[in-house]
């Protein structure tokens, strides 16, 4: 695992530290936070709120630098809960599931019992639902959508993005749509920070971060 073999400390909340280190033992480095109360790292203010997903207290990241700032991260959902509707309001980025086709799911080969469980509502959200909350929660200062979580056998990055894309033209939303691939990183995003008023450059972030990790 990366984290024993660089010694990365690790953050998580009490029960997904505990499920993994049921798996993996105890020897990685923690840091724990409490799912729902937010925390600092560095000049970064993350908050950790609950998601709708059959695992160990899964949940999403809304990350805010100042006050007009804000990125979040949410995927391995089965629905969007008003908390989740709340938490990724405002943000300039956001990282959206968008993990399966359902035509795709429904003619794929996979167990039913698994597809059940894919399509309910602890599992993960489908281009049409990525699509409905992208539009739902869209504003003007929506910079950037990047799709993530994408299926490799019931989704296909080009789907994906017409679904999405189309739901949020049709509105009247520009955000730029980006997807996250398997095994390709997504290009450099560099927001404007000091445009926004925050005044940190992005090299004094990732320093700030990499202190508050040792």
């Amino acid at each position: 695992m990366l984290a024993k073999k660089h010694n990365i400390t690790l953050m998580a909340n009490r029960f997904t530290q505990e499920a993994i280190a049921r798996s993996h033992g105890q020897e990685l480095n923690w840091q724990l936070f409490q799912t729902g109360q937010a925390f600092d790292l560095g000049p970064l203010q993350v908050f950790p709120f609950s998601i709708p997903h059959d695992a160990f207290d899964p949940v999403g990241f809304r990350i805010e630098v100042g006050p007009d700032l804000a990125i979040a991260f949410v995927t391995d959902l089965g629905h969007a809960t008003n908390l989740v509707r709340q938490r990724i309001a405002g943000c300039r980025l956001l990282v959206l599931e968008s993990n399966h086709d359902v035509n795709l799911l429904h003619d794929s080969p996979r167990p039913w019992s698994l597809k059940q469980r894919i399509l309910g509502r602890q599992g993960h959200l489908s281009n049409h639902d990525a699509a409905a909350l992208a539009c739902e929660i869209a504003h003007p200062g929506l910079q950037h959508l990047i799709l993530a979580h994408l299926s490799q056998d019931c989704n296909d990055a080009n789907l994906a993005l017409d679904t999405v894309g189309a739901t949020l033209e049709a509105a009247g939303h520009t955000p730029k749509l980006i997807v996250a691939r398997r095994r390709e990183p997504i290009p450099l995003i560099q927001l404007q920070l000091d445009e926004v008023g925050c005044g940190l450059r992005p090299e004094a972030i990732r320093e700030a971060i990499r202190e508050a990790s040792r």
